[in-house]
């Protein structure tokens, strides 16, 4: 992905394995979560980020 050009990002969580979203620590399954509402919010076309989208 990188090599194409696209954003990437790896998150490590120590300790934890492929199992981490049903099974991890808490505090981990929190921040993992975060993660994805904040790449969904950033990545995701909305309502109000539409209506600034420059029309083809």
């Amino acid at each position: 992905l990188k090599r194409r050009g696209v954003e990437t990002e790896l998150l490590v969580f120590p300790g934890e394995d492929h199992e981490l979203s049903r099974s991890g620590r808490p505090r981990h399954r929190r921040q993992r979560f975060e993660h994805i509402l904040r790449w969904l919010a950033r990545f995701l076309p909305t309502d109000a980020n539409m209506a600034e989208a420059p029309k083809d």
